[in-house]
């Protein structure tokens, strides 16, 4: 099976030092912003507690597959092109055995929001 058809667009999120046009020591604010292209897909984890965080504040979790050769790191955030929607590196990834018919890079993760990537999650 070919999972690269599945995967789909996000841009991991990278500190950028930006003007404000304000004199200083108000003259720069960092701010994330789209960095690299990164190719993958967020699968939701379906099990019954999985369902019930979706319905209460807790984050949705899942898990996170790219191409072997895609490097990420635990506490990366990617922004889905699609919708816009922030997904965090939540650990070390597992890579698929050489034998394997697919080869894939996959990671725990979850979706955050805009103010959790400002403040680190």
């Amino acid at each position: 099976m070919n999972l690269e058809k599945y995967y789909e667009l996000h841009y991991l999120q990278e500190l950028t030092e930006i003007d404000t046009g304000q004199p200083p020591p108000a003259d720069k604010t960092r701010e994330f912003r789209d960095a690299r292209e990164v190719c993958g897909f967020f699968l939701q984890k379906k099990s019954g507690e999985a369902s019930v965080a979706d319905a209460n504040p807790i984050r949705t979790q899942g898990r996170f597959a790219t191409h072997p050769s895609t490097e990420l790191s635990q506490g990366s955030v990617l922004r889905r092109a699609r919708d816009g929607a922030y997904i965090r590196i939540a650990s070390d990834p597992q890579i698929a055995p050489e034998f394997a018919k697919t080869q894939v890079k996959a990671y725990e993760a979850y979706v955050t929001n805009r103010e959790e990537v400002r403040g680190g999650g």
